[in-house]
């Protein structure tokens, strides 16, 4: 099914002496019916006199393709779609290699199912994962729990859309993710394309060897 949906990224993080540290962004998604995806990710606040900058990814599965630049920019990067497989099986040598650390393997996880619920318009279905990481794992002298609140479109044409998030870890505070807006339908067809006048920028696998 396709779709146009925006989202609102809320991060909260308290210091010991009482203030809060808060953050803005902003993510758009786009997915048309022969699969081609956009992700467009910005801050709604920008610090300073600084221009602020919107970084777009889009996938062409029918193009074997990916896109990837900021706006404003002047480069969009080009990858196919077998040079990301070739990338992605050379990590996966490397990954056999790296051991897990020992306190990821002593982790402890409940999972809790919420039922369903309409969120801005769309059926989903929710759960609540929480982590219970031992002590001296981040030279935390006690054990602390994070939890992670999900709900997913139930709509299998939706193939599992994200309506609502939040995470609350002490390490970083809480981040929350929610839908502004949601639009079914086909997405403009510009969606999917690299602005005019953009140099076009051709990678090779070696430029995404693991180190």
């Amino acid at each position: 099914m396709p779709y146009t949906v925006e989202y609102r990224i809320s991060s909260v993080q308290s210091l010991r002496n009482g203030t809060a540290l808060t953050h803005q962004s902003t993510e758009v998604k786009a997915m048309d019916s022969e699969g081609r995806r956009m992700i467009a990710s910005s801050p709604a606040e920008w610090p300073g006199d600084k221009v602020p900058t919107t970084l777009v990814s889009v996938t062409d599965p029918v193009a074997r393709t990916n896109y990837l630049w900021r706006s404003p920019g002047k480069q969009v990067t080009l990858t196919t779609t077998d040079t990301l497989l070739a990338s992605g099986r050379n990590c996966a040598k490397i990954a056999k290699t790296t051991s897990t650390p020992d306190w990821i393997q002593h982790e402890k996880l409940e999972t809790e199912d919420l039922g369903t619920a309409t969120i801005q318009g769309i059926e989903a279905h929710g759960q609540r994962i929480s982590t219970t990481v031992p002590a001296g794992a981040f030279g935390n002298t006690a054990p602390f729990v994070s939890v992670s609140e999900t709900w997913t479109a139930v709509d299998p044409a939706l193939k599992d859309l994200l309506v609502h998030q939040k995470t609350v870890d002490p390490r970083i505070g809480s981040v929350t993710t929610e839908v502004v807006s949601f639009r079914r339908g086909e997405p403009d067809r510009a969606t999917f394309q690299p602005p005019e006048g953009y140099e076009v920028v051709e990678t090779t696998a070696s430029d995404f060897a693991c180190k």
